[in-house]
């Protein structure tokens, strides 16, 4: 079978108990069409679950965005307005998932990292003879003629 879900926002025993509600097997897939983070304390421990399990497949939402812009500079390597960014992302939920960040071991950080900057902005899909294509939220100015690689970021998140 295959499952999308969205917005996880850090509630991991949430997360743990869908798997298990959809009896959520290795032949399954599952999608996770952004917003992990963020809000609930849990997020980066959602990710690393998502991160060793090769039926899963993580998309990339404005609150993974937002914490690719502002964590970098919150760990002392700020780059171009890091605090602006750190701002908008705590604005919007992020301190929880700083906090459970660093409670992560320096490898599990590393693994959350390179996960996070791995997640694809969407993913196309056929099924019963229908093309899908998941994402966050929506394509800004669609247009069935426009490829969805020419898509910017915020386009797809926001």
């Amino acid at each position: 079978m295959r499952y999308a879900i969205s917005d996880l926002h850090g509630c991991y025993d949430k997360y743990q108990a869908l798997l298990k509600k959809i009896c959520f097997g290795p032949e399954d897939t599952l999608y996770v069409l952004g917003d992990v983070l963020d809000r609930g304390p849990d997020g980066f421990r959602i990710l690393l679950d998502m991160a060793g399990r090769s039926n899963v497949v993580g998309l990339l939402g404005n609150h993974e965005a937002m914490a690719i812009q502002a964590l970098p500079g919150l760990l002392g390597a700020g780059g171009p307005d890091w605090e602006g960014k750190a701002e908008l992302w705590f604005q919007n939920g992020g301190e929880a998932s700083v906090t459970g960040f660093l409670q992560l071991s320096a490898g599990e950080m590393r693994r959350a990292w390179d996960y996070l900057l791995s997640m694809p902005l969407y993913w196309e899909l056929e099924a019963g003879g229908r093309r899908f294509v998941l994402l966050h939220d929506g394509l800004k100015g669609f247009s069935p003629n426009r490829p969805l690689k020419d898509y910017g970021q915020d386009e797809i998140l926001w």
